[in-house]
Order: C-alpha cells, then sequence, then structure tokens
C-alpha cells in the first residue's frame, strides 16, 4: 500500500496523510501465529534412523501444515562414501529446515518455499575445509501471511553452493551464495491481470558464524544480502536495482541434551535500497490514436526495519515430564513505521505416559 495519501476536504485542499493512520496490515487472521505454535509444540520432531558412521540415514518430522503434500513436515535421505555424501530432502516449509523452531538462526531467508524437494552433494576435504552445491524448488512463500495465499503461488528454485570452515571445535564458518529464480513473480510479488509479472532472478550471498566461548555456550549469527537486477516486469512496471538483506543472532546455554534456555534477535528480509517505475495511462486524445502516461517513481525499501528479539528454554520436570517456554517481541512488525509491537509468548508441555 502507499504510504501516504490525499485526503480532500469540502474546499478540495489537499492534506496528505500516513496510511497507516488508518490501515494496519498486521497479521489479522492469526495464521502465523497458528503456524508458528504447530510448531512450538513438536517436542523432539525430527526422528532418524542412523548416524554418520552408517552409508545411509533417514529422518522425517511430522507435518505442521494441513496442506503438506506428503502429510509429513520434512523427509531427508543421505548417503555416505568416504568423504563425499548425497542427500535428497522434502520439507513442508523451508523457513524451518529440519530442525527446531528456535533452530532456525541460519537458515537461508531466500529459499522460503513450500513443499520443497531439493538435493545437496557434499564433500569433506579433511577435517577443516568441506563444499557443497544443491538445488531446491517448490512453492513460493516469500513474505507470505497466510496459508490461503498459498493456493496459487508459483515456483521458487533455487541453486547455491556453498563451503565451511571448521578450524577447532569451538569455532566454525560457512559461505554461501546462490541463484533464486521465481516464476511470474517478484520478490514473492504476485500479480494478475495487466499486472501480470515476468520470471525474475535474485543472487544473493550469506555468511554464517558458530562460536563456543565456553563449555555448554553456543552463539550463532548469520547475515544474507541479495541483489535483484533491473528487470522490466510487464509493460506498466520496471524496477531498479534492487538489494536487499536479512540478519539473525541466537545465544544458547545447554545444561544437558534436552534442557537449554536461550535468546534470539533477528530481523526477516526486506529490501533496503531500489525502486519500481509505475506507468499509467492519465488521458487520451479524443481526435487521435494518442494515449498519455504518467511514471510515478516508487522507493521499494520500507521506512521501518521490523526486529525480533525474545527467550525460549526447555526444561526436564520429572523424568517422563518436559517443559518449553517462548516469549518474543517484534518491534515494527512487517517493516512498519508508527505500528505497535506483536507479542507473542507460548508455553508447552510433554508427557509421556508409557
Amino acid at each position: 500500500m502507499p504510504v501516504k495519501f490525499a485526503a480532500f476536504d469540502k474546499y478540495q485542499r489537499s492534506f496528505m496523510m500516513p496510511t497507516s493512520s488508518i490501515v494496519s496490515v498486521n497479521e489479522s487472521d492469526g495464521k502465523n501465529f497458528q503456524n508458528a505454535l504447530h510448531r512450538f509444540m513438536k517436542f523432539d520432531s525430527v526422528k532418524t534412523i542412523g548416524n554418520e558412521d552408517t552409508p545411509m540415514q533417514f529422518s522425517f518430522s511430522t507435518a505442521t501444515n494441513t496442506d503438506s503434500e506428503l502429510g509429513v513436515g520434512s523427509m531427508d535421505v543421505s548417503w555416505h562414501l568416504n568423504n563425499t555424501s548425497v542427500r535428497f530432502y522434502y520439507m513442508e516449509d523451508g523457513a524451518y529446515g529440519m530442525g527446531d523452531y528456535v533452530d532456525r538462526t541460519a537458515v537461508n531467508p531466500f529459499m522460503a518455499m513450500d513443499n520443497a524437494y531439493g538435493f545437496e552433494n557434499a564433500y569433506r576435504l579433511n577435517d577443516k575445509y568441506a563444499f557443497s552445491f544443491g538445488l531446491a524448488s517448490g512453492d513460493n512463500a516469500l513474505f507470505k501471511t497466510n496459508e490461503d495465499d498459498m493456493e496459487d503461488a508459483d515456483r521458487l528454485s533455487v541453486f547455491q553452493g556453498g563451503a565451511t570452515y571448521t578450524p577447532n571445535d569451538k569455532v566454525s564458518f560457512g559461505l554461501v551464495s546462490g541463484m533464486m529464480a521465481e516464476e511470474n513473480a517478484f520478490m514473492g510479488l504476485h500479480g494478475n491481470g495487466g499486472f501480470d509479472m515476468e520470471n525474475t532472478r535474485t543472487y544473493y550471498a550469506g555468511v554464517t558464524a558458530q562460536l563456543k566461548p565456553i563449555q555448554n555456550l553456543t552463539l550463532t549469527g548469520a547475515y544474507y544480502y541479495g541483489m535483484t537486477p533491473s528487470t522490466r516486469l510487464n509493460d506498466f512496471m520496471q524496477t531498479g536495482k534492487l538489494h536487499s538483506d536479512a540478519f539473525s543472532f541466537d545465544a544458547r546455554y545447554h545444561f544437558d541434551d534436552t534442557q537449554y534456555v536461550g535468546m534470539v534477535l533477528s530481523s526477516p528480509l526486506r529490501v533496503r535500497s531500489g525502486y519500481t517505475d509505475l506507468t499509467l495511462p492519465t488521458g487520451r486524445d479524443y481526435y487521435s490514436d494518442t494515449v498519455y502516461n504518467e511514471t510515478h517513481r516508487l522507493k521499494m525499501a520500507p521506512e521501518a526495519r521490523e526486529w525480533d528479539t525474545g527467550v525460549y528454554g526447555q526444561f526436564n520436570l520429572a523424568e517422563n515430564i518436559r517443559a518449553k517456554m517462548q516469549g518474543l517481541v517484534r518491534f515494527n512488525p512487517e517493516h512498519q513505521a508508527d505500528v505497535k509491537p506483536d507479542y507473542q509468548v507460548m508455553f508447552g508441555l510433554n508427557w509421556l505416559f508409557n
């Protein structure tokens, strides 16, 4: 929506008013919260058969969304031969990967897709260096607000390569680079009728780092940066070069394998600079076929940047009882200025009866 609009009084005098003063687009349907709650309630949702010492390893998790194509949250099959591994996987939600809800710090934000299929080939040169490349494709879920928006989603495909450097058991660095290809969409934006979108490309790179300064404490950080070349989307719209980025940080302290506390700080993917030219007809010559157009340049970067922060933890209350909690706050939600923060608190309880 436009950042501002013109209001006219009875004397036809115009006054510019901020759109946010009367309209707030802020998860009104609660779908995002429902999905987050479902993921949060899945204790030990990822089950694994085999390990790195076996030639084959299989992992899976139960579905969170009701429209999961296979009825599962994720499936992962990998083969190991010497220093080479090949992995095939399916994920109902690429924004979360194979891990738990809070283990998404280093997940690539450009791989936001639903019902995603992919493969990855990795080669470990030695104990310090490893390389990989892979391809994934799924329903375009960039900036989705609810599951209903995905009914007519086009495909999103990603090809990327990466490298990791692990000098010791306390420090690890990662680097990924790739290309995101969208069908009939532009950074998640879909159109129809006169605003049909053409296929677009975005090139990105990301760095991740993990540090264990003391025993049981793990610090994880990630930064991703993308560039979308100037593109003519249709007869009415043309973009300049767009730059986008995302940031995340996680600090977790483990008491043992199942008990931990942590804090998170992140900023979701957003456009940081660039513009779009929108050309619209403003009139027509009555005596000829001449149509007069006017071009409006729209700033694509939002006025504010969203920041998400919070704490979480998981504890064993008894031998067969486990509890978890999470509290999150979103400042400038959906990258909107002058919007009140969102607060989210969740508690979970897992009780084994036999």
